[in-house]
């Protein structure tokens, strides 16, 4: 597929206002049941609001899509959607108030592992289905019975990560990780697989997870003379931050890490000094080549104003999941006839297959029949190029 060469500061124009708490109709379609309301949790005000915002849009696209081909489980859906400011008691703030106020039936969404941690603190207590799109945490679905996600488990980086720095032919990695549940997890699992492939990685640094201030911690990693660095981070914009910290200490070296890593805000803050480091490579859970990818974005575009062109590399990873979580709960909707209750629906969910979502690597399915985790095996590695184009790189990951 032809790519064109664009710039990611595009996406800063894309977006609908929302506010702390925002409705988008059920019109269109033939449910007749009541509509269902689906709640919404993003960090609208945060340092990661630019993808926040795009899983809004994704989340309306997603609902406009359900509700014309005639709803879920005979109804149409309803979207609200709720600014949790990308803390743990904003997130529980916001959905006790939407399912005690405003009548919300399942809850979607979410950014970081903290926000996600606390939503489904409150959707197990109170026996409600919440579906993450974007935490990775392993604390989020384990031995969870309400919670589920349409992304993958973290432990699923580990060995993709390791390939990447083995195949790049390098031997000194450094593990620069934030402190927040995935950051403080994480490391470990990313050594073993490094020491599984014959490479001993440094001792991992950590950095205050949001903190506008890293140079203390990347000065360590500065300090021991790596030849690679694999970021750990929950945010986008904390990674920019570091690319750039990393730039000004003068290290010029590889940097692996999430898809976050080449996103929007991290990008808009690290500027230049992404492309003076001699490779970024991302470890992500879509594939911009996909058909269902390439199709998800026109639509996406269509809705919101965007370019197609710009969005099929620069979009944020949250926005497939997102929609993937829609679809899947459409089909898990349709199988118990609408039945909306915790257990009906867990029940539901553990029995469908979706089998062409728009994340994942091409011929990805997400299935719950084993785990409350959609996918598996399902990462592929991109490398970022000139004008922030992310280029895929699959001999990377073999």
């Amino acid at each position: 597929m032809k790519r064109s060469v664009v710039s990611v500061a595009v996406l800063a124009a894309v977006g609908l206002a929302v506010t702390a708490c925002s409705s988008s109709g059920s019109s269109g379609g033939s449910g007749s049941g009541s509509a269902i309301t689906i709640a919404l949790p993003v960090p609208l005000t945060s340092g990661n609001s630019t993808a926040a915002q795009q899983m809004v849009d994704t989340a309306k696209l997603a609902v406009a899509d359900i509700n014309k081909s005639g709803g879920a489980g005979g109804h149409q859906l309803s979207l609200k959607t709720y600014d949790d400011k990308g803390t743990a008691d904003g997130a529980t703030q916001v959905v006790q108030r939407a399912l005690t106020v405003d009548g919300a039936k399942v809850i979607i969404g979410a950014y970081s592992t903290a926000e996600s941690i606390a939503v489904r603190t409150v959707a197990e207590r109170e026996k409600v289905v919440y579906i993450g799109t974007s935490a990775v945490g392993p604390q989020v679905t384990e031995d969870a019975k309400y919670t589920f996600r349409t992304t993958i488990n973290q432990a699923d980086y580990a060995p993709p990560m390791a390939r990447v720095i083995k195949n790049l032919g390098l031997s000194k990695p450094a593990i620069l990780a934030d402190t927040g549940p995935v950051g403080s997890t994480l490391p470990p699992g990313i050594s073993a697989e490094l020491k599984s492939a014959g490479i001993t990685a440094l001792a991992p640094v950590s950095y205050t997870i949001n903190s506008t201030d890293v140079s203390s911690s990347v000065s360590k990693v500065v300090a021991q003379h790596p030849d690679s660095v694999i970021i750990v981070s929950s945010s986008s914009a904390d990674q920019g931050l570091l690319v750039k910290t990393l730039d000004e200490q003068g290290l010029h070296v590889p940097i692996v890490g999430f898809g976050s890593l080449t996103a929007a805000n991290g990008l808009k803050i690290g500027g230049s000094s992404y492309g003076k480091m001699p490779g970024v490579y991302a470890v992500q859970n879509f594939d911009p080549t996909k058909p269902e990818f390439t199709n998800f974005v026109k639509k996406y575009a269509a809705a919101t104003g965007g370019d197609a062109t710009t969005l099929n590399t620069t979009i944020n990873e949250q926005c497939p999941d997102t929609y993937d979580a829609f679809q899947t709960l459409k089909l898990a909707l349709d199988a118990d006839q609408g039945d909306t209750s915790g257990d009906a629906l867990a029940a539901a969910l553990h029995k469908i297959t979706y089998s062409n979502p728009v994340a994942g690597k091409t011929g990805a399915a997400i299935s719950f029949q084993n785990s409350q985790d959609g996918f598996h095996d399902s990462l592929a590695v991109f490398k970022l190029g000139s004008d922030n184009v992310l280029a895929p790189a699959p001999d990377l990951n073999k």
